[in-house]
C-alpha cells in the first residue's frame, strides 16, 4: 500500500527555479507515492496527486505568507499523512523533510537590502521590509531538529549556510541539487540556430551573450553591459550583443551607458519556455551576488553556453575555468576578462561548449528524485 505524503510549497508552476523543481519532484514522486499537494497554486498536469488550494491572494507576498502559514498549519494539524515534505519554512508544524532553495538569514547578513533599495513605491518598501522580517522569523521558529529533524539544501553553499546559522549537525542536512531536463535543454543545430536567429532578428555572425533572470541587482546585469559596453569599445569590429531574459526596469538598467550599448541588447521579459533563447546564443553570463543554485545556469550549461558566473550557485561544477567557462569576481574588469577570452577564441568557445554539455547531463531530475527517494524511505522507516 502506497504512503501518504503531503508536499506543501507556496507555489508550483513553470516560472521559477523552485517552482519548476517541485513540478519535477512531484511528477515523480506520484508514481511511487499517494501525493496531496497543499499549495496556492498547482500549473501542470498531475492526474494522481490530490491538490488542497491555499485560498489567499498571491499579492502582496507578506500577507500571502501570513495567510499560507496560518492555514497550511491548520490544515495539517486535522489532515493525516504519512509523511510531510515542505519548500523552506512555511508551516508552524513539525514536520519530516524541508527543501531549502534559500537561506534568508545568511542572505540578510550580506547587508545590503538590494531588494528594499529597489521597490517601486513605499507600500512595495513596507511589504518587501515586512516579507524579510517574517521569513527571518520562520526560520528561526521552523529550523531546528525538534521541528524539521532533516533538512536537503541544493547546494553545497546552502548547507554550509544551514550549519552555519542553525543548530544542525553535519548528517542532518544532505545535499540534493536542481536536475535539468537534457532532452528540452539540448545543443541546437546550426540549422535550428539559423532558425531561431532569424525569428529573433540576430545576425548569424552576431556573437550573443545571455543573462537570465529577474532581481537584475542582485543577479549583476549593469556589471555585465558595463563589461560588454567596455568590450566593445576595445573591439569595435566585434558584432555582438546582449540577450536579456527575465523583468526588470531597462530604463534604469540602461542608465548611463552608451548607445552603442543599448543598441545591441535584446529584452525578451519573462519567458516560461527559454530553451530557444539558450540556443540562440554563445556564451552565458551571471555576475549573481548571491545564488543558492541558479538552474538557469545549468539549462545554459546543458544547451551548450560556455558559462561565465561569480563564485555562487553551483559555480565550482558548472563554470570551470578554461574548461566549461570562467567563475570570475563580481566587478565589470573580472567578467571583461572572461568575456574577452571565450569571444575572441572560436575554438576554446566550442571546447567549452562540448565540456559543458557533458558536465550537465550529469546533473539529470531523473538523479534528482532518486536521491529524495532513497530520502523518502530512510525517513518513512524511521517513523
Amino acid at each position: 500500500m502506497k504512503k501518504k505524503l503531503a508536499i506543501v510549497a507556496h507555489n508550483i508552476n513553470n516560472r521559477g527555479g523552485m517552482e519548476i523543481h517541485l513540478s519535477e519532484i512531484i511528477k515523480r514522486t506520484s508514481k511511487d507515492h499517494d501525493i496531496t499537494v497543499i499549495a496556492t497554486e498547482l500549473t501542470g498536469n498531475f492526474p494522481n496527486v490530490r491538490f488542497i488550494k491555499i485560498p489567499v491572494p498571491q499579492k502582496p507576498v507578506f500577507i500571502k505568507s501570513v495567510l499560507f502559514c496560518l492555514i497550511a498549519s491548520m490544515i495539517l494539524l486535522v489532515k493525516r499523512f504519512d509523511f510531510v515534505h515542505t519548500t523552506g519554512a512555511i508551516v508552524f508544524n513539525k514536520v519530516n523533510l524541508s527543501t531549502v532553495h534559500f537561506c534568508h538569514r545568511a542572505y540578510n547578513n550580506l547587508g545590503l537590502n538590494d531588494r528594499l533599495k529597489n521597490t517601486k513605491s513605499f507600500a512595495h518598501t513596507i511589504n518587501s521590509w515586512l516579507q524579510g522580517k517574517f521569513a527571518l522569523w520562520m526560520e528561526g521558529i521552523c529550523y531546528n531538529s525538534n521541528r524539521i529533524p532533516k533538512l536537503i539544501a541544493v547546494s553545497d553553499h546552502v548547507k554550509n549556510e544551514l550549519l552555519y546559522y542553525f543548530e544542525y549537525q553535519e548528517s542532518q542536512v544532505e545535499i540534493i541539487p536542481n536536475g535539468v531536463d537534457t532532452e528540452t535543454f539540448s545543443p541546437p543545430t546550426l540549422l535550428e540556430k539559423r532558425k531561431i536567429r532569424k525569428k529573433m532578428g540576430v545576425a548569424e555572425k552576431d556573437l550573443v551573450f545571455v543573462f537570465v533572470g529577474g532581481d537584475w541587482s542582485r543577479k549583476g546585469l549593469k556589471i555585465l553591459l558595463e563589461a560588454f559596453e567596455i568590450l566593445l569599445d576595445k573591439y569595435p569590429d566585434l558584432e555582438a550583443k546582449v540577450l536579456v531574459v527575465g523583468k526588470g526596469s531597462k530604463q534604469a538598467i540602461l542608465q548611463g551607458v552608451s548607445g552603442k550599448v543599448t543598441e545591441n541588447v535584446l529584452f525578451q521579459g519573462f519567458q516560461e519556455n527559454p530553451a530557444d533563447l539558450y540556443k540562440m546564443s554563445d556564451v552565458y553570463v551571471l555576475p549573481s551576488l548571491y545564488e543558492t543554485f541558479s538552474i538557469a545556469s545549468l539549462e545554459a550549461g546543458a544547451c551548450g553556453l560556455p558559462i561565465i558566473m561569480t563564485p555562487v550557485g553551483i559555480a565550482d561544477i558548472i563554470a570551470i575555468d578554461e574548461v566549461t567557462g570562467y567563475t570570475v569576481e563580481r566587478s565589470k574588469e573580472s567578467v571583461l576578462i572572461a568575456m574577452e577570452k571565450i569571444a575572441l577564441n572560436r575554438a576554446l568557445r566550442e571546447s567549452m561548449s562540448q565540456q559543458v554539455r557533458l558536465y550537465s547531463q550529469e546533473i539529470t531530475w531523473d538523479q534528482t528524485y532518486d536521491l529524495f527517494k532513497r530520502q523518502y524511505i530512510q525517513l518513512l522507516d524511521i517513523s
